[in-house]
């Protein structure tokens, strides 16, 4: 929970940690992807990784891409990681760990990212306010009528969109983060410092 905390605190972004423990050789999981970025920590024992590259740009939970698997080629790294090893996996490469002859516990943080996505949540979220954007939409209306509407709802947009938007949703995401909650926004509860 701590290492949870302090990661969410120093990427500013939605963080778990997940524990992996295996006692001989084998894999628990077959060749997959994750969306979000990893680090893995080697507590105990070593694994052996295989990691590949992506096959999608900036992939998302629900794309279909595990049928895939069979145009990953061989590894673009592969290696023993061993106890006090890291290893960082960015979203989308895909990987595999085998367990050795001995037992093996690893933590896996996952680095929830904001994206676009989350960025457009955000802006519907602020366009609720607006009564263009609150009104019915003119189905039975003309086309010109539902030309007009569309000039009104574009206009709405576009006074949300220049270029401070990223910065503002990104403090706007700062602010409602539980884990910068009771931080002064320079050092978490582990004393490290957040270089801004």
């Amino acid at each position: 929970r701590r290492l949870a905390a302090d990661l969410a605190f120093v990427f500013r972004e939605r963080t778990q940690v997940n524990l992996y423990a295996s006692y001989a050789y084998g894999r628990g999981l077959r060749p997959h992807w994750d969306d979000h970025e990893m680090f893995v920590f080697q507590v105990a024992g070593k694994k052996y990784w295989r990691v590949y590259s992506p096959t999608e740009h900036a992939p998302l939970f629900h794309d279909p891409a595990e049928s895939e698997q069979q145009q990953l080629g061989g590894p673009s790294w592969e290696g023993e990681v061993t106890a006090g090893g890291l290893l960082y996996l960015p979203r989308g490469y895909w990987h595999v760990a085998e367990g050795l002859a001995s037992e093996s516990i690893h933590l896996t943080a996952g680095i929830d990212c904001v994206t676009g996505l989350d960025l457009m949540d955000w802006l519907s979220r602020r366009l609720r306010e607006s009564p263009a954007f609150r009104e019915n939409l003119p189905r039975l209306g003309t086309a010109a009528r539902q030309r007009d509407h569309a000039k009104k709802l574009a206009v709405e947009i576009k006074s949300l969109l220049d270029e401070s938007l990223v910065g503002r949703f990104l403090t706007a995401d700062d602010r409602d983060a539980p884990a910068l909650a009771g931080f002064d926004g320079l050092t978490g509860a582990s004393g490290a410092t957040v270089l801004r």
